[in-house]
């Protein structure tokens, strides 16, 4: 009898280390390298998010990344700088109405990982509009267990009803798609 309770409670112990071992965990940022490129008329021109918040879940079987849930990232608007400098950065804030639309929202709903790649299905709010999008997600699990997170994403601004900005009377037009690249660094 002694020797099947602690048969029990060994197989017990295993599976409860087992299973806190696979479970998931709350990750936040460490670090981010996000810009966004875009062309216009005269130029192409970049812009850095120098703000961005990250939350979200994920479970980590040795170096691969077996879920995500959760995942909310918030920008807010005024913290994408030109390096154009002010007068860029104007227009970008007036094309989102930042003062009424001041933040930009990526909320996963779900993701399907191949491997080191995930397909992040998700809505993105912009503007005040809110599409569903699909983004295409590089997973690497680091030696300090921080997951790197990259890819990149065309976005047409006319699908979020924003109007590409325009400057020195309609001369310079902003092209209306612009590309999100985004590296992140997430940390249990």
């Amino acid at each position: 009898m002694i020797s099947l309770k602690k048969t029990l409670l060994a197989v017990s112990m295993f599976l409860l280390t087992i299973s806190l071992a696979f479970s998931q965990k709350a990750y936040t940022l460490k670090s981010h390298k996000v810009s966004v490129d875009g062309t216009s008329s005269i130029h192409d021109w970049t812009s850095d998010v120098t703000q961005l918040t990250w939350a979200g879940q994920l479970t980590v079987e040795g170096t691969n990344v077996k879920a995500i849930q959760n995942v909310v990232v918030t920008i807010p608007v005024e913290g994408i700088k030109s390096e154009k400098g002010g007068m860029m950065d104007d227009k970008t804030y007036e094309a989102f109405n930042a003062e009424k639309n001041p933040t930009i929202t990526f909320k996963l709903t779900s993701a399907t990982l191949t491997g080191a790649n995930a397909k992040a299905n998700g809505t993105l709010t912009m503007a005040g509009v809110t599409k569903s999008i699909v983004m295409n997600v590089a997973t690497k699990v680091l030696a300090d267990g921080s997951v790197h997170l990259s890819g990149s994403q065309v976005i047409n601004m006319r699908d979020y009803k924003m109007e590409p900005p325009k400057a020195v009377m309609g001369t310079i037009k902003v092209g209306e798609k612009v590309t999100l690249l985004f590296e992140l660094t997430v940390t249990p």
